[in-house]
């Protein structure tokens, strides 16, 4: 079955036109979203990258606005069955359910023991070690936006014309800054409202805290 799926999106992405240029309006579906959250604001918000001013857009912004009252950011390690799940971390730390963002509040971020001992907080257990050789530095493990309460045939009417992302492809942010890149893997034109043609080599450029 999953042969046949890949085959068969493979087929159609050949007869696809190019994405328009310019900018529009995106509607990222959930299943894409994961990608997108990871880079742009996963990353941002480790300790280490915090403390040591590479992500300065974050630094010193614990209990302000950083994003849209409807977005939540939670990350959990504690889910079974994903592929970033562990019930310790690296450290012996219990693993817990961190809520990075609260309806555009963002409220802490990732530690570790040595990053938490330096914000003078404990760590809420995101301490992760590549093997025995590398010692724990602040990391993922399971991010991702919480639900919301929109209707999302509603979102697909309210924007006339636009890209909407099914499966994101890879991608990089710069994380002084926040600007990303990502490769549109399947995306589909809207027209007024509505799921219009697959296209083909879109790429998405934006801002994390934008």
């Amino acid at each position: 079955r999953l042969s046949k799926k890949v085959a068969e999106r493979a087929v159609l992405r050949l007869s696809a036109p190019p994405a328009p240029l310019g900018e529009m309006p995106i509607i990222i579906a959930a299943e894409a979203g994961g990608t997108l959250i990871h880079e742009a604001i996963g990353h941002p918000l480790e300790a280490d990258a915090v403390q040591k001013g590479v992500s300065p857009m974050y630094k010193g912004a614990i209990g302000k606005v950083v994003g849209n009252e409807k977005v939540s950011v939670l990350e959990d390690p504690t889910m079974p069955g994903q592929r970033g799940f562990y019930a310790f971390d690296d450290e012996g730390i219990a693993a817990q359910r961190v809520v990075l963002v609260d309806h555009g509040v963002l409220k802490t971020y990732l530690y570790d023991r040595q990053t938490a001992f330096k914000d003078h907080v404990p760590s809420n257990g995101h301490g992760r070690r590549e093997s025995y050789r590398h010692r724990p530095i602040p990391r993922m493990a399971n991010t991702f936006v919480a639900p919301g309460t929109d209707d999302p045939k509603m979102i697909l009417r309210s924007v006339p014309n636009g890209l909407l992302v099914t499966k994101m492809g890879g991608g990089q942010v710069e994380p002084a800054t926040g600007d990303f890149v990502f490769e549109v893997e399947e995306g589909f034109l809207i027209k007024e409202g509505q799921v219009g043609p697959l296209i083909r080599s879109a790429n998405l450029l934006g801002n994390g805290p934008d």
